[in-house]
């Protein structure tokens, strides 16, 4: 399984190019560094936000957690080339 990444209400006037090279890095370093994480991950994450933490096993807590971790990594990683990009915001689907 692999992930789209979408980054979203970015400054009016930045280069669709300039966009579309930012997603893919943070898809591919979302990936790097989740590996065969990657889908359970992102369940465990979006079980979290639904949920509270005594409904959730501890194998859950740990992958939703390496989400988050990775998330904000790839996140840095992927804008540091963007500058100000105000309330931009990344978000992440599975494909195939």
């Amino acid at each position: 399984m692999s992930i789209t990444a979408r980054l979203n209400d970015t400054p009016v006037g930045t280069p669709v190019d300039i966009l579309q090279s930012a997603e893919g890095r943070f898809a591919r370093e979302l990936e790097k560094l989740l590996g065969d994480d990657l889908a359970p991950a992102l369940r465990a994450f979006e079980a979290a936000q639904d949920s509270s933490a005594e409904d959730l096993s501890k194998e859950e807590i740990r992958l939703a957690g390496l989400w988050a971790a990775a998330f904000d990594k790839a996140r840095l990683f992927s804008l540091r080339e963007l500058g100000d990009v105000g309330e931009a915001h990344f978000s992440v689907s599975m494909r195939g």
